[in-house]
């Protein structure tokens, strides 16, 4: 019995991390996401991808 209700609370646990982690971001958002990673790591090569792609998408403004 107590392994079912833990099996339980674990299946509930992980469904609630998925559904968490899904997006209801637009492009735009999406965007502003990824260049502000790519700046405060310091990764310049995504970075230059991800502006190229906001400009590419008319996402003017950051």
């Amino acid at each position: 019995m107590v392994k079912k209700i833990l099996f339980i609370v674990i299946f509930l646990a992980l469904n609630m991390e998925v559904y968490a982690m899904q997006s209801n971001l637009n492009n735009k958002e999406k965007s502003i996401v990824e260049i502000s990673a790519y700046t405060s790591a310091g990764d310049l090569q995504n970075l230059s991808t991800a502006l190229n792609e906001a400009i590419n998408n008319k996402i003017n403004e950051v």
